[in-house]
Order: C-alpha cells, then sequence, then structure tokens
C-alpha cells in the first residue's frame, strides 16, 4: 500500500468532535486524510471501534467494553453527545475506501480471536488498510495466516505503563525481536521515546517508519522532518494545508 503523509489519530476529532466517532471519521474522510482507529470485541464477539480499556473517559460508565454486548453499548452516549460507540463495519462504510485505514488491534480477547473476525470482515473491503499492535503476537497471527495483509509494530518506551507492561513493551522495541517475531512492513514509534536508531533500523531492513501521536503544530513540525508519515491531532489547519 501507499503510505500517506497524514493520518488522523481517531479520526479528525476536536473540541466539538469525539475521538474514534462516526464524525471524526466523516471529517478526517472529508479533507482526505487517513486515518488511525482502535477496534475490540464486545461481549457478543462485534467489532467495536474504542480505545480505552475501560468506558469511563468516554461514555462516563466504570466497566470493561467486552463486559456488554453491542446492544447494550449502544445505549450509552460518548461525552455526552449524540455519538455511540461505532461498529468497525459502519465505519467501513462511511470510509468507503476514500482514505487509507491503520487499524490497531487492543488487548481485549484471546489473540487470533479479534484477528480472524477482524480478516474476515476486511476481505470484502475494498480500500487501502494496515493492521497493527503493541502486541507482536497479534501481528504475528498476520503474518501466518493472511500474509498479503500491510502489518506494522507500535513501539514505545515511555514509562506510563504497569511494570509488567512496560517491560513487555522495552523487549518488544528491540529490532532483532519484533523483526523477527512479526517481520512488519512499518513500526510505528511513540514520539515520546523516538530515536534516531529506530529509524535506522527501520531503514536498514526496508521497513516503513511511522510516528505517533503530533499533538500540536511545534511536535507535528519535529516528526515530519524525520518520518515520512505522522499520525496527527490537534495540528491547525494553516499546517495541515501545506502537505
Amino acid at each position: 500500500m501507499d503510505y500517506p503523509k497524514l493520518i488522523a489519530h481517531r479520526g479528525l476529532h476536536g473540541a466539538d468532535i469525539c475521538e474514534n466517532s462516526m464524525s471524526a471519521f466523516k471529517a478526517a474522510v472529508d479533507e482526505g486524510y487517513a486515518i488511525e482507529l482502535d477496534v475490540r470485541l464486545t461481549k457478543d464477539c462485534r467489532l467495536i471501534v474504542f480505545h480505552d480499556e475501560n468506558l469511563l473517559r468516554m461514555t462516563g460508565i466504570d466497566a470493561r467494553p467486552e463486559e456488554f454486548t453491542y446492544e447494550q453499548l449502544k445505549a450509552f452516549t460518548l461525552k455526552g453527545s449524540d455519538e455511540k460507540i461505532p461498529l468497525l463495519k459502519d465505519v467501513l462504510k462511511l470510509v468507503g475506501g476514500k482514505v487509507a485505514l491503520f487499524i490497531e488491534i487492543k488487548s481485549s480477547s484471546l489473540v487470533g480471536v479479534a484477528e480472524k473476525r477482524l480478516n474476515a470482515l476486511m476481505k470484502g473491503y475494498k480500500g487501502d488498510w494496515a493492521v497493527m499492535s503493541f502486541d507482536l503476537r497479534r501481528v504475528l497471527w498476520f503474518r501466518i495466516f493472511a500474509p498479503s495483509v500491510t502489518r506494522g509494530v507500535l513501539l514505545s518506551r515511555f514509562k506510563s505503563k504497569p511494570a509488567w507492561e512496560y517491560f513487555v513493551r522495552i523487549i518488544s522495541a528491540v529490532p532483532g525481536v519484533w523483526n523477527f517475531v512479526a517481520k512488519p512492513d512499518y513500526i510505528a514509534c511513540d514520539l515520546r521515546s523516538a530515536d534516531i536508531k529506530d529509524v535506522i533500523e527501520a531503514f536498514n531492513r526496508d521497513v516503513k517508519y511511522i510516528s505517533w501521536t503530533a499533538k500540536g503544530d511545534d511536535l507535528f513540525s519535529e516528526a515530519e522532518k524525520f518520518s515520512g508519515s505522522v499520525i496527527f491531532e490537534n495540528v491547525s489547519k494553516d499546517i495541515l494545508s501545506q502537505h
């Protein structure tokens, strides 16, 4: 696939548009920006687009998304708006191949379950898309069972997670590890812990380098100096219009 320069983080959202909402995805499509989004499985094994492990921040409900069926989740709204948690299949209908999709698989199910469902759903999709995850096992699933799908590894050394998860991310960020396990087409690196060595490793292994998340004009301007593709949010239209 062709890697776009601009990738809207959780859609093109802002003060009046919720992240990972149908409105955010429509706004990104209208502007011609590729989209990064997150998928999880519900209790009844449907793929929803939602980032957090807990519903609290976005819906006010202190529970995990996978504790509910999709019909139950439809009762909740995002940040008090009229927006609901969308199904991935509905997002696909909205986007319709107009822009590329970068789909992050969250660890809300056993390895292989969400991956199999995602791959089946995307087989009929007409448009550029790629999958990615922090979990190398999930990327490995695509390497083995759907090798034609563009796959990426999310890398971060930023210490903001529980100790065990931070340790796993540190190990996964070792080039010899992610390359051996996943053989990715691209790596997506956290700007908070980005290292020039990652850029060099990507170049040496013929792997595309993407950076995330450029929040604001200054960080975006820095990120684009060494990254061909940038996942962004809250960047001014004046800056974006230059690309």
